[in-house]
């Protein structure tokens, strides 16, 4: 449905680059600022070793997948997969340049805000579910939470894999 909108104003090239650097870039930084925030609130946080294990080894792999992510954006890679639409298209365009790093420092700062007012609505319905309410279990929370979304693909629809994991969260944080 995006390709075929943005198909309106733009070659199939472009617009399959736009809309594969716009997946990237979030995906990235939504796995980078989990990473970081399972790093910066486990140590805070008495859980049991086996969750406290695959949290780690999950905030490990996503700080590495998100800087892969991230550098994958700003490269040629999404105007090559344009390209490849557009010869299943029969459009004679060519792959679109490297994203500018004047774009690219706009849209990771765009998608930065909207982790931060991810993060300030997890601080405000820990408070107002009485949980506690510190940078450390805010960041904490966030992050479990986010690594759950992502996760959460292995299940069909993802059913009860953000639900158990802020469950469980809590009930570690003594909510």
């Amino acid at each position: 449905f995006k390709v075929r909108q943005l198909l309106r104003w733009l070659p199939a090239d472009r617009a399959v680059a736009g809309l594969v650097r716009d997946r990237f870039v979030d995906n990235a930084l939504g796995l980078l600022f989990s990473a970081a925030g399972v790093a910066i609130g486990l140590p805070r946080v008495a859980i049991p070793a086996v969750a406290r294990g695959a949290l780690w080894t999950y905030a490990g792999i996503a700080a590495v997948a998100g800087v892969i992510m991230l550098a994958v954006a700003v490269t040629r890679v999404p105007g090559r997969l344009g390209a490849v639409a557009n010869r299943w298209t029969r459009d004679g365009g060519h792959a679109p340049e490297p994203l500018p790093v004047a774009f690219a420092v706009r849209a990771v700062g765009w998608a930065l805000a909207t982790r931060v007012l991810q993060t300030l609505e997890t601080t405000l319905l820990l408070a107002c579910i009485g949980a506690p309410v510190s940078l450390s279990s805010v960041l904490l929370v966030d992050g479990v939470l986010n690594a759950a979304g992502f996760v959460g693909f292995l299940m069909p629809q993802g059913l009860g894999v953000v639900e158990g994991a802020a469950v469980y969260i809590l009930g570690a944080l003594g909510s």
